[in-house]
């Protein structure tokens, strides 16, 4: 097998644009997955086939090697635009950090995973996909365990098991490192603030499309905190105050955060689902 090197990406993207070869590569947020497809077909090997002695088992061998290393490059391409945190793109990890590129050569050659299946009879389809597990573990971050914001609550205290937050109608783009601010802009929720350890098939966020997805989701618990983003600033979702203390009423809810008991709705647009 081919063995891939995200450094040679790099230097041969700036000459690929916006090319995607044969098919493209999807984020699918809810899912926590990166996908791509990609078919070649064996038509013209078997025309131009000079040796009789090859097979044409053999050669549809050949075919869905090709397709699956196309899906392979798709994926890789697709994850130097992929956004880490508001304004930063996996590509700056990539150029800034050793072990990042380590570590992505590594995951794009072992943790893909590949399925095949025939088209017709000269055609090959190969679907492949890469959790956000496996991404996160290429970036060179601490998660300095930080405390959650404290604030003073004037109602009774209640318990929450966790938040949801519409952020439709909104500019907020799904990443996978968001952070939430209050109308201040004031962090009351980031990377930093979490056990990573807890963190689901999305990452410290749990996205969904719809609020009975939310409700549904095994992190929302029996009580969740429900609430709509008043705007999305520089990448973040802006809640008001209000909900800020009512969230932190009761100092059990900020150990809930801790576990990334945290939900975003988001526009379905925002995913290829």
């Amino acid at each position: 097998m081919k063995h891939f090197s995200i450094i040679l990406l790099l230097f041969t993207l700036p000459l690929l644009g916006d090319y995607r070869p044969f098919a493209k590569a999807e984020v699918e947020w809810s899912r926590g997955i990166i996908t791509s497809r990609s078919a070649d077909s064996v038509e013209r090997d078997i025309r131009l086939k000079k040796e009789p002695t090859v097979s044409i088992n053999r050669l549809r061998m050949t075919s869905y090697s090709r397709a699956q290393q196309n899906t392979r490059e798709l994926i890789a391409t697709f994850l130097l635009e992929m956004q880490i945190e508001p304004g930063y793109t996996l590509q700056h990890l990539l150029e800034s950090s050793e072990y990042t590129r380590e570590r992505i050569s590594y995951i794009l050659n072992n943790s893909i995973k590949f399925r095949q299946h025939p088209v017709d009879f000269y055609t090959t389809e190969c679907y492949a996909s890469l959790t956000f597990h496996d991404i996160i573990t290429t970036l060179p971050f601490r998660y300095e365990n930080e405390a959650f914001p404290e604030f003073s609550s004037h109602g009774q205290p209640t318990l929450y098991t966790s938040l949801i937050i519409d952020t439709r109608g909104t500019s907020f783009k799904p990443l996978i490192f968001p952070a939430i601010v209050d109308e201040g802009g004031l962090e009351i929720y980031n990377r930093h603030m979490v056990d990573i350890a807890s963190s689901g098939t999305s990452g410290i966020i749990n996205y969904v499309y719809d609020e009975k997805s939310a409700h549904d989701h095994p992190a929302a618990g029996k009580h969740p905190y429900f609430t709509i983003a008043l705007a999305s600033a520089e990448g973040k979702p802006v809640i008001g105050y209000e909900d800020v203390r009512r969230i932190f009423s009761n100092k059990k809810n900020a150990e809930y955060l801790k576990k990334c008991r945290v939900i975003l709705i988001i526009n379905k647009e925002d995913s290829n689902e």
